[in-house]
């Protein structure tokens, strides 16, 4: 091993009472490179001590502010590494060995004299979740690192979905997180990835864009199969008219993919060029196949730009906004966030709240509690929740939810959930996922296992460890109690049993689910009070045992604002005039009810065609033939949300001719962006639209012709139901809703006998930090 040291060797000062870190990164560069560099600079109480093995072109260089006493250099060959670093663990005696990436933490974890407990792990990305490993390598990595974790001391996770990996994995280890953070513009840090100089790029001040006629979205990365450049050419393909396409960076063969795209691909630049083309592009483009938390991402938030980002578990985990899972899909929401208006700033408000804890302080701090002497006291209290104090109200409510309907598309109930959970996050509610480590798995293996954990397990001392309530946001939930942690349902209506749309098994099934959810929960919460009779009716429930909570609109999504929604819709090719309907795509929303009435007089005659846009959801075969049988109807499938209020702008009236709904979330949305809605009187439907909106008692092809007919005909009427609809779109709020679930809840809490406050103790093994 070769020693580079900086103030000289055992003897020198540097070691004078001052703890030392011993930080071994097999393969520097890139990110890894970038994250340790933010590491050294956040404690400069410590003496760093680097074991590295740098990539090839990639020289060690970190910030002027890291304070470094010396850099060790790994030799050639596995076996010798491992001899080497438990060689610089015996002569520098460090008080923390802290292994950087899959292979870093196999060395450290394979010697024999370095204890368990002074060992510390950020694997920046579980080489088990590469995908460019085959199954079985894969399969032979979760194994290793589930028998190195019993050697673990602290995994110190750069995101939650790393966090919750190192849980799974073991629950013997500490597992704190510890955010990586954008890096200050430093131009004499060389490392890779957009901050090489000297290599194939192009003059300084080239990405100025001080003449663009297009938006720019830019990528930063190496041009490898991990940052998935096909992606990015697929997506860039779809709109290559809409945006200027970059990418910043250089690799493999893939670069001709990008360029043949017409991707602009810069090659290596400097630091300085790199954040000067930062602050002039438009949208920030992410497609990496997996990840860590990526600090090119962080960079370009803090530079201010929206991401659009692919979806994969670390950046869902992060509960990142507008994330994409097709070309198509990512390509329409980099579109959208390009312009300004409403959206790209409710975007970047979102962006930046996901991202609040990615700052240097709270950075420093958790690395402070991870090189501590000795690990964190069992017996020290952890802090109350941002904004919270501790006591009732505020950030001493931990409300454990069920997580299914936040990672499965589940219409309306997922933007439920996502929007109150949101807000309560805000208000200094402790919202934490019951099985949250289920989200990895795929089909029917993932259906049956949120069965078995929302039906059997969620109340056992597994899943709602800790929580003062637990809340099942979509109609079913827990099948018997376990314990003394109170439980809120939200049960949205009673579709399952509508007469007209009822499935004989399906319905017993719901019935039986929801009604032994509703019967053990100590309150219920329903959107309307249409709904809460029918609960009342259905299950027996006493009326003080319900609690009417109406939804909300996101007005900085849903506003009557068209400015900028051209550049978002032009891929559509839409026509200047239309109809639309959007929702699933299932049998009581009634669409074949819907295309029939287009050739319904005095329908027929007007000529105005029905953009149908959804999911589909059950028996949609119905709805699909008489889409694919009508030539004035067009199917585009779901699309991005940022798409969702451009195209309700954009119609000339919302049709929504449903046969039953709880609430009809759509309805109030189409309102809030001023759209002239004409939809049915069932359920809850009265309860949002009042007199803002033309209704029919029954939603024949007949009926749905004359009011829409009498709609297009009548200017007045349409002027009119757009400024009532407004109006009462105004009386919806999310915040009123998430104020009313924090005060169920708190109060429910309240309720729970011999309720004391939980208290968790910071630096417990088997419990993040």
């Amino acid at each position: 091993m070769q020693f580079a040291v900086q103030g000289g060797g055992k003897s020198s000062p540097v070691f004078g009472g001052r703890r030392r870190v011993l930080h071994v990164v097999e393969s520097y560069g890139g990110g890894v490179a970038a994250a340790l560099g933010s590491y050294l600079a956040a404690v400069p109480g410590v003496d760093h001590w680097l074991v590295v093995r740098s990539r090839p072109g990639c020289p060690v260089a970190l910030p002027a502010q890291a304070r470094v006493a010396g850099v060790l250099t790994l030799p050639d060959g596995h076996l010798a590494r491992v001899r080497a670093v438990a060689a610089a663990y015996d002569r520098l005696s460090p008080q923390r060995v802290h292994a950087h990436s899959s292979l870093a933490g196999a060395y450290t974890r394979l010697t024999w004299n370095i204890p368990s407990q002074a060992i510390v792990y950020t694997p920046h990305c579980y080489a088990f979740e590469r995908r460019d490993f085959p199954f079985f390598g894969r399969v032979a990595c979760l194994l290793a690192e589930s028998v190195l974790a019993l050697r673990t001391g602290t995994v110190a996770a750069c995101g939650p979905r790393e966090a919750e990996l190192a849980l799974r994995l073991s629950r013997a280890q500490r597992v704190v997180h510890v955010p990586n953070v954008a890096l200050a513009l430093d131009p004499d840090v060389v490392s890779e990835g957009g901050v090489r100089t000297g290599e194939a790029g192009v003059a300084p001040g080239v990405w100025e864009f001080s003449s663009k006629v297009r938006p720019v979205a830019v990528a930063v990365g190496r041009v490898c199969r991990q940052k998935d450049p096909v992606f990015f050419a697929r997506a860039a393909a779809c709109v290559p008219d809409a945006l200027q396409w970059v990418w910043v960076g250089d690799g493999g063969p893939a670069r001709r993919v990008l360029q043949e795209a017409g991707v602009v691909v810069t090659g290596w630049l400097s630091r300085s060029e790199v954040f000067s083309l930062l602050r002039s592009a438009d949208v920030y483009v992410h497609t990496a196949a997996w990840e860590g938390v990526p600090l090119s991402l962080l960079e370009a938030a803090a530079a201010g730009l929206p991401v659009a980002a692919r979806e994969i578990p670390a950046l869902a985990a992060l509960c990142l906004p507008d994330l994409s899972i097709t070309p198509w899909e990512l390509a329409t929401t980099a579109v959208a966030l390009a312009s300004e208006g409403p959206v790209r700033e409710r975007h970047r408000a979102q962006l930046a709240y996901a991202l609040r804890r990615h700052t240097p302080e709270v950075q420093a701090e958790r690395l402070e509690r991870v090189y501590a002497p000795s690990s964190a006291p069992a017996d020290t209290p952890d802090a109350p929740s941002a904004g919270g104090t501790g006591g009732t109200k505020g950030g001493g409510l931990r409300v454990a939810v069920s997580s299914k309907v936040l990672t499965h598309a589940c219409g309306g109930n997922s933007t439920y959930a996502a929007a109150v959970y949101e807000r309560l996050a805000r208000r200094g509610v402790d919202v934490r996922p019951l099985w949250a480590g289920l989200g990895g798995t795929r089909g029917l293996r993932r259906a049956v296992a949120y069965g078995v954990a929302d039906g059997f397990l969620a109340l056992s001392r597994w899943g709602a460890r800790d929580a003062d309530v637990v809340h099942f946001p979509a109609d079913t939930g827990a099948l018997w109690r376990r314990g003394a942690v109170p439980v809120v349902a939200t049960v949205h209506g009673v579709a399952s049993l509508h007469h007209a749309v009822r499935r004989p098994v399906a319905a017993r099934i719901w019935q039986a689910r929801a009604g032994r959810l509703a019967k053990i929960a100590d309150a219920v919460v329903t959107v309307s009070r249409s709904s809460a009779d029918d609960l009342m009716r259905a299950f027996e429930l006493p009326s003080d045992r319900i609690h009417v909570i109406p939804h909300g609109v996101d007005t900085c999504r849903f506003h009557p604002d068209s400015g900028g929604d051209g550049a978002v819709l032009e891929p559509y090719r839409l026509p200047d005039r239309f109809l639309l309907y959007l929702g699933n795509l299932e049998p009581r929303k009634n669409i074949q009810a819907l295309v029939e009435a287009l050739e319904e007089e005095p329908l027929a005659s007007t000529g105005l065609p029905l953009i149908v846009v959804g999911a589909q959801a059950w028996e949609a075969d119905a709805a699909f033939k008489a889409i694919a049988t009508s030539p004035r109807t067009r199917y585009l499938g779901p699309v991005p949300d940022s798409v969702v209020g451009p195209l309700l702008r954009a119609a000339t009236a919302f049709v929504f001719p449903s046969l039953y709904e709880g609430f009809g979330l759509p309805v109030l949305e189409a309102m809030a962006c001023g759209t002239p809605v004409v939809t049915t009187r069932a359920g809850g439907l009265p309860e949002v639209t009042g007199e803002a909106a033309l209704t029919v008692a029954q939603p024949t092809p007949k009926a749905l012709a004359a009011a829409v007919a009498e709609l297009l005909a009548d200017d007045v009427l349409a002027a009119q139901l757009r400024q009532e609809g407004l109006a009462r779109a105004r009386t919806f709020s999310w915040d009123a809703s998430a104020a009313a679930h924090h005060e169920l809840f708190d109060s429910v809490a309240v309720r729970r006998p011999g309720r004391g406050r939980c208290v968790i103790r910071r630096g417990a093994r088997g419990k993040t930090e």
